[in-house]
């Protein structure tokens, strides 16, 4: 018998004014009762009840251990209540990393929207185009954009943004029109920095042909802003997901290059660190944002 069971023994004879009341009222045997009590004497080294034949009263000793273990017993009972609670209702607080682009263009909006809704959610946002290691940094959910490691995390796919291929009219004008993959140059790709990303661009055309383009321009970064920014500059074509070129587009700084032929979609996940005990704040938010976000990513034409 562990010393919390004992101890929660005591207090129900203190209580029960004996052994067979709370013995009774505990569905337990007047022996284990008095064993209970047997014990915590021994441990503790002092007498903690008078016993005679019709009830028990407390020690000086007893006194001062029944105060002390009811109030242990009633913050356990507290704690529990409140921990709890966690799985009954979203509540707490919640560590999530996004990429920058995606996090200052259209997550910021939806988690804005999901702190109105859910006033007992509070939230920690990180923005970093680094892979973060959920687990060593304390984070409770990622959402990537990508092909992603085999790990031992778990991924929920939300849904998938279409990917296009992007250059200035400057570009195009000095490098002359681009009608097929053949006409792109490996030298002519700005490429984005990720472990997944490779050196080749995969292009389908409607009709199901594939081409693989090889990419090593001079120009690669980690975010996909900078990348933009350098096409827009007039260095290269760049593969970006269309909610960052839609802007870019719109001023008339990248425009659209190599149709029909297309990158594709590309998988936006969550991301988190186990399937077991996931709370309930940070299911919430996964859910949330898988209703929302599909809403703000183009996909790909048809």
């Amino acid at each position: 018998m562990d010393k919390l069971q004992c101890m929660q023994i005591f207090i129900k004879v203190v209580e029960q004014g004996g052994f067979s009341p709370a013995a009774i009222r505990l569905g337990l045997s007047r022996g284990t009762v008095s064993k209970a009590i047997a014990h915590l004497e021994a441990q503790l080294g002092v007498r903690l009840l008078h016993r005679t034949t019709r009830q028990v009263s407390l020690t000086e000793a007893g006194q001062i251990y029944y105060r002390n273990v009811r109030a242990i017993l009633e913050n356990i009972e507290a704690s529990e209540a409140e921990i709890t609670g966690f799985a009954r209702r979203p509540y707490g607080h919640v560590r999530i990393t996004a990429p920058l682009s995606l996090g200052e263009r259209d997550l910021s909006e939806i988690l804005a929207a999901f702190c109105r809704d859910n006033p007992e959610i509070s939230l920690e946002l990180q923005l970093t185009d680094r892979f973060v290691a959920l687990v060593e940094e304390g984070v409770d959910l990622a959402v990537r954009i990508g092909l992603l490691e085999d790990s031992s995390l778990i991924a929920k796919k939300i849904t998938e943004t279409a990917l296009g291929l992007y250059c200035s009219p400057e570009f195009l004008r000095r490098r002359g029109r681009l009608y097929t993959p053949e006409d792109l140059k490996p030298e002519d790709c700005l490429r984005y920095q990720n472990r997944n990303s490779g050196r080749y661009w995969t292009l389908t055309h409607p009709d199901g042909r594939e081409h693989k383009v090889q990419v090593h321009g001079r120009v690669s970064s980690n975010n996909g802003e900078v990348l933009a920014t350098m096409a827009a500059c007039g260095l290269g074509v760049v593969m970006l997901p269309k909610f960052i070129a839609k802007d870019y587009m719109a001023s008339g700084k990248l425009v659209e290059v190599l149709r029909p032929w297309s990158p594709g979609n590309v998988g936006v996940w969550a991301v988190y660190p186990t399937r077991q005990h996931v709370p309930l704040a940070v299911r919430h938010l996964i859910d949330y944002i898988a209703v929302h976000l599909p809403e703000r990513l183009p996909e790909e034409d048809s």
